[in-house]
């Protein structure tokens, strides 16, 4: 992490919190749901509990691998950015087959994706130079 620039190293802490405040709220949910025994399997706001969960866990294993220092930092990060994007193929799908309405909420985190691969590849060159 030594020789990655001041701006990445921000955003890539930015991610590793972000995505742990997303999991302090989602896994709560979780657990309530499945302890009540209200989990909807029909339910679009039931999915994309889930969905946000499985990201941002991705996403906040990934942040800790790349501040770390782990050498496919960014692979990582393309493979988080492309397991977002089948996700929410996944739950548009869904949304469709049940005839829920459509939200752009759940296309949150794949804007989220989106932004933080743009951020990593814009310092793709930055965090080759020596600091």
């Amino acid at each position: 992490m030594k020789n990655k620039p001041v701006i990445l190293q921000i955003v890539l802490w930015a991610e590793v919190i972000i995505s742990a405040r997303v999991l302090l709220f989602s896994l709560p949910v979780l657990i309530s749901k499945k302890l009540s025994e209200s989990f909807g399997s029909n339910l679009m706001a039931d999915w994309f509990v889930i969905i946000i969960t499985l990201i941002s866990l991705f996403y906040f294993l990934i942040g800790i691998a790349s501040i770390a220092g782990h050498k496919m930092w960014r692979i990582f990060h393309y493979f988080a950015a492309a397991l977002t994007f089948l996700l929410t193929a996944a739950l548009t799908n869904l949304m469709f087959v049940t005839g829920e309405y459509y939200s752009t909420m759940y296309f949150v985190p794949l804007i989220f994706s989106v932004m933080t691969v743009t951020a990593v590849v814009m310092f793709k060159d930055a965090a080759l130079q020596p600091a």
